[in-house]
């Protein structure tokens, strides 16, 4: 039938078309018949999201007759939808207040998956989910969404309710902006809860001996929270480590100083329950928490302190994980944070092979077993120099170690810290005279104990035991109740039994001491830290900080010339690592301008004060050679600067000198300012025994001096500043000496702490002089021999130069070696051995040796230093040097 009218008349639509449109226009789009369709469908799909069954086969029937009918859309969607936005805000109003956070999250967590569950089933999913579900996040997320975040987020964490951070993630991702408000709110909780560990307003000390533990649990679990319940989305893990950036930083040090005290309480001996894998987790956990702390230094100083204890009172639990512990910091902060650990590990490895040797070289019958560690205070932390007066047998053990050590190395001195010392004292006790007991006790203990070896067992006040011991009060104090009021270790008694000590005070041994170990480890008091030794370490690393800003400062000075105040502190706080108040960087840029560093401009900046092309100023004072005078020149002198004048009538040869240049900063490179000159001719010649003239010894030591001062500052202190070089005098152990050396020695001290309030200088002047000279005149460049494989008591340098022999001839005071075919820029370094040198290049795996026709004596060298003289006054310095010579410094020195 269909094909018969479409034949004829093909505009026409075939029967079942044609009867959709007659059932669409005629049926139901009627205005009574639509209302009365559209009230059944809403009032079915309402009655089941109220809870009640409805027919969902006939539901599903009837909007498929819409789909068909392409009704869909225009008569049912936007209804539906309307009347679904007036349930969900009616639900979002109520249901809010009625139910709790977690319950309203359940309720919209079931509302979406009924409506996926309708869609799949009876609507048409197509045209309908965008709008019905947009729909349902705007009413029942949206709106509350604040609310819900603010009342559904806090408690979950504080009660680890994985399961509800979960859900509230999930809902919240459906909703714009959404998950950017949830890490607000994230963010601000870590910072309240953080904030809330690390101050300590009531200083509490349990609170302070658990913030580090409860910070690593807490992260721990927060991070838990990031990768199970946010779907390890990595802003969230950003956002935690922020905020614990923020918050640990609040209360300035001390988190680095209890980070460092939690480490050494895992590491030290004592902790046998924790295996290394463990300790490895804990120590990579403790190295999150170091990342965040801005005061590393601090960390540094109170983390070394503790380290040199467990090193010295040999308390590390383990020695790999001691070194694994430095490695990470190693790898976190560089080779320079971690130097001195490592030198204090290289220094008890080399005291074990020493103390071994030791007793190697002592007879078999010896009764006293003895260890020493050897450390290198520059390495080390500081420690109070403590006083004691020890047994006739422990003084002769301490000798013979001290003769068997200087034996080895000379020049050097042995200062004992007994503070620092343990002991095993071997004890037989009445209540167990069978049994010998092992005492493990500290080096002071052991000297107290030494006092009640006696037979009668009569009582000794506490003035006697001062008397006799040595120690100082309140050390002695501390050690007497350590061994007295000690739980469990009481070997001594003490009369009246209180924990205070007088001078009439009483002390016996305790005959009823018993104890179930044969090993007895006492408390040893130098373990506890004092609030003073706090304060001094804190104060040291206070110090060093303001170095750094003053070389901060400088640095960026010199790179930026001018620079506005902002600017300024912007690179300062960018380059350093530690926390700093503006009030601190205007102090240190005062003093820098007190100092002719920099000044301030036209423009309200600041303007690094430069030296001119050659020599902006000089300031001299020379040094007196036997009856030679002392003089004093200035030169273009500032008003603010004074100047010591002196002159000195005297047949005693006294070292007085000073001097301070301003070069242009291109002609003083890295090498020159190290003074290595200076410095090895005071490693080489004064600190070893030397036969030779008064006259050459103090311009010698002139030179040393003038090095070891460095860049000492106007007001410098040697006794309370530790951060310059300090001034040192040197008197060889075989100086053929012309006068009295107690009156040398004081009128050489007098002179030079008389210069402790003048100008600093730069001392590389007239090496880089001569050493320009003998470049821009023979092509000659010069190298320090490098480590000799013998002992060596000279300073050598070697000239390389084309001309070799021909230039020898007029320089008999270097070893000049011809180098037709060495380039000097190839040159890697250079060494000798006994009279050959050896060259090592750097483009070529090769060595070259040279064999020398002479032996080096120390006239040769003398007379290189003897021939350098200083100029004293600046027509002489001009027609001496040029600008061009002192321009080439760059290209030879270094």
């Amino acid at each position: 039938m269909d094909r018969q009218l479409l034949q004829l008349n093909p505009q026409n639509l075939q029967i079942w078309d044609l009867a959709l449109k007659l059932f669409r226009e005629d049926v139901i789009t009627q205005e009574k018949v639509q209302s009365r369709l559209m009230c059944q469908i809403l009032d079915e799909i309402h009655k089941e999201r109220c809870g009640e069954a409805i027919d969902r086969q006939l539901l599903r029937t009837v909007i498929r007759m819409l789909v068909d009918l392409k009704l869909y859309d225009s008569i049912f969607l936007a209804e539906f939808v309307c009347k679904s936005q007036q349930l969900y805000a009616y639900e979002a109003d109520t249901l809010s207040r009625q139910l709790s956070v977690p319950e309203y999250l359940l309720h919209v967590d079931k509302r979406i998956i009924e409506e996926e569950d309708r869609l799949v089933v009876y609507l048409d999913a197509n045209s309908t989910r965008s709008l019905l579900m947009s729909t349902l996040v705007s009413e029942l997320l949206t709106r509350p969404l604040d609310y819900l975040l603010d009342n559904g987020l806090v408690n979950p964490l504080k009660t680890k309710q994985t399961s509800q951070l979960s859900l509230l993630f999930s809902l919240v991702s459906r909703v714009p902006n959404g998950i950017e408000k949830l890490r607000t709110h994230f963010r601000n909780y870590i910072i309240q809860m953080g904030r809330e560990m690390v101050e300590n307003p009531t200083h509490d000390p349990e609170k302070d001996r658990n913030m580090i533990q409860n910070l690593l649990d807490s992260r721990d679990f927060l991070s838990e929270i990031t990768v199970s319940c946010f779907s390890n989305d990595p802003s969230f893990m950003r956002v935690l480590q922020e905020a614990y950036e923020e918050f640990i930083n609040q209360r300035p040090n001390k988190p680095a100083e209890f980070l460092a005290k939690y480490l050494d309480s895992h590491l030290r001996s004592g902790n046998k329950a924790q295996t290394e894998e463990e300790l490895d987790k804990l120590m990579d956990k403790a190295m999150i928490l170091f990342r965040f702390i801005d005061g590393k230094d601090i960390f540094e100083a109170f983390y070394t302190k503790e380290l040199a204890k467990r090193l010295l009172l040999n308390k590390s639990a383990s020695v790999d994980a001691e070194k694994a512990m430095l490695s990470k910091l190693k790898q976190e902060c560089g080779p320079n944070y971690t130097r001195k650990m490592e030198t204090m590990f290289q220094d008890i490895e080399l005291s074990k092979q020493l103390s071994k040797n030791f007793r190697l070289s002592l007879p078999d019958t010896h009764a006293i077993e003895l260890s020493v560690n050897v450390i290198c205070p520059a390495s080390w932390p500081p420690y109070p120099q403590t006083t004691a007066n020890y047994p006739p047998e422990m003084v002769a053990l301490r000798e013979e170690f001290t003769r068997f050590y200087l034996s080895h190395h000379q020049g050097r001195k042995l200062i004992y810290e007994p503070s620092l010392g343990t002991c095993v004292v071997k004890a037989i006790f009445p209540m167990t005279p069978n049994l010998r007991k092992e005492l493990q006790v500290s080096e002071l203990q052991a000297l107290v104990l030494l006092q009640f070896n006696q037979s009668d067992n009569a009582p000794i006040t506490y003035t006697t035991i001062a008397e006799n011991t040595g120690i100082e009060e309140k050390e002695l104090k501390r050690t007497l109740l350590s061994l007295a009021a000690g739980k469990g270790q009481r070997v001594l008694k003490k009369t009246p039994g209180n924990l205070e000590i007088e001078n009439d005070h009483q002390f016996v041994f305790n005959t009823e001491f018993h104890h179930r170990l044969t090993r007895i480890k006492f408390n040893q008091v130098q373990l506890k830290e004092t609030e003073q030794e706090q304060v001094a370490t804190e104060e040291r690393v206070f110090a060093d900080r303001v170095a750094h800003v003053d070389c901060c400062i400088v640095r960026i000075m010199k790179t930026r010339k001018t620079i506005d105040h902002n600017s300024l502190l912007s690179e300062v706080y960018k380059q350093l690592q530690f926390p700093l108040k503006a009030s601190d960087v205007k102090k240190r840029i005062e003093n820098l301008i007190e100092r002719d560093y920099m000044k301030r401009d036209s423009n309200e900046g600041w303007l690094f004060l430069e030296p001119s092309e050659f020599m902006h100023r000089i300031i001299t004072n020379y040094f007196a050679i036997n009856d030679q005078k002392c003089s004093a020149g200035i030169l273009s002198l500032p008003i603010n600067k004074s100047i010591y004048h002196c002159s000195l009538q005297s047949s005693y040869p006294t070292v007085y000198f000073r001097i301070r240049f301003y070069l242009p900063i291109h002609c003083i490179n890295e090498r020159a300012t190290q003074h290595i000159y200076y410095l090895q001719l005071r490693k080489n010649h004064v600190a070893y025994e030397i036969f030779c003239d008064p006259n050459v010894y103090f311009q010698l030591a002139a030179f040393a001096l003038q090095a070891e001062l460095g860049d000492a500052p106007k007001c410098f202190n040697p006794e309370s500043e530790t951060s310059y070089f300090l001034p040192e005098l040197y008197y060889p152990k075989k100086f053929v000496k012309s006068c009295d050396s107690v009156e040398l020695a004081y009128y050489t001290y007098i002179h030079h702490s008389a210069l402790h309030n003048t100008v600093s200088y730069l001392a590389e002047f007239h090496f880089i002089h001569l050493a320009t000279k003998l470049n821009s005149d023979f092509n000659l460049h010069l190298y320090p021999l490098e480590k000799p494989t013998h002992k060596c008591r000279f300073s050598v340098w070697i000239g390389i130069s084309p001309q070799g022999v021909t230039l020898y001839q007029q320089f008999p005071d270097y070893w000049i070696v011809p180098t037709n075919r060495i380039k000097w820029n190839e040159i890697k370094r250079i060494y000798y051995n006994h009279h050959t040198v050896t060259i090592h290049l750097r483009s070529k795996a090769r060595r070259r040796d040279f064999k020398m026709k002479r032996t080096l004596s120390a006239r040769h060298l003398f007379a290189l230093i003897t021939n350098m003289h200083f100029y004293q006054s600046i027509a002489e310095m001009s027609a001496t040097h040029s600008n061009d010579s002192l321009g080439k410094i760059g290209k030879y020195i270094g």
